[in-house]
């Protein structure tokens, strides 16, 4: 456990040092101010160059507007930042070679592997967070009636939850393949054939890729609670099956 904790904190000061943690806190933190700022003014501005008939016909923004601004930008542009800023966390230790010294020293490949998970996971908890927390005041800001409810606690969870996922695969990708390539292309491949999967209504539920696409259904109450709740249960399945995987593969390799 004590090598656990010193490769994590390893990689909290290699994240530092390549500001990855920096990058992803700021790009967040931007999505948390404009999301609201998007929604409250973009009505206005569309207004103000539209003909009169159409800028008419603009509904008047509310809560939900800002919302569904901050899945957007988390699920599309917030994710494949995460993913690609941590897709070569494994590339870079086996082109440099620093592994090697340390595992013979004693370190076991699961505690890299997990250490590794560890680090990405609470950089993207950190900046996911920041942007909600930024998002809700502003929000609450501009629509002093917005409530705070289990709907939308639950969305946001699952955008964070799938985060996770991505970076578990990632970590997986970078050990098969030994390069940040072959990481986003193991990610990116599994992402879109779970897209596809989404078509096929049996098993559309248990499809993680609800906990990214369904998030205004659920605060809208147009998706049942339960739905989100299994798809849950089945990311949080594959992440673990995605991390013991690195694991075993990690461990057949030779540096």
């Amino acid at each position: 456990m004590s090598g656990f904790f010193a490769f994590f904190k390893k990689e909290c000061v290699s994240q530092k040092r390549t500001y990855k943690w920096l990058v992803l806190g700021l790009v967040f933190l931007l999505f948390g101010i404009l999301n609201p700022l998007a929604a409250k003014f973009l009505p206005d501005i569309l207004g103000s160059i539209l003909p009169g008939s159409l800028a008419s016909a603009i509904p008047e923004s509310v809560a939900l507007d800002s919302w569904q601004q901050f899945f957007k930008n988390s699920t599309q542009m917030g994710l494949l930042l995460l993913a690609i800023l941590f897709s070569g966390q494994m590339s870079r230790e086996y082109t440099q070679g620093t592994l090697l010294p340390l595992l013979t020293r004693g370190l076991s490949r699961t505690s890299v592997v997990f250490a590794k998970f560890a680090a990405a996971a609470a950089s993207w908890t950190v900046a996911y967070f920041l942007s909600f927390g930024v998002t809700y005041l502003y929000t609450l800001y501009f629509w002093p009636d917005t409530t705070f409810t289990w709907q939308l606690f639950l969305s946001v969870c699952g955008v964070w939850e799938f985060g996770l996922f991505i970076l578990a695969l990632a970590l997986l990708g970078g050990i098969a393949f030994r390069n940040s390539y072959g990481a986003l292309l193991l990610t990116g491949g599994i992402i879109i054939v779970l897209f596809l999967l989404a078509a096929i209504p049996a098993i559309n539920e248990w499809n993680p890729v609800v906990l990214v696409s369904q998030n205004l259904g659920l605060i809208q109450n147009s998706v049942a609670c339960g739905t989100f709740l299994a798809a849950g249960g089945i990311t949080a399945a594959l992440t673990l099956l995605a991390l013991m995987g690195a694991c075993i593969l990690f461990k057949r390799q030779q540096l």
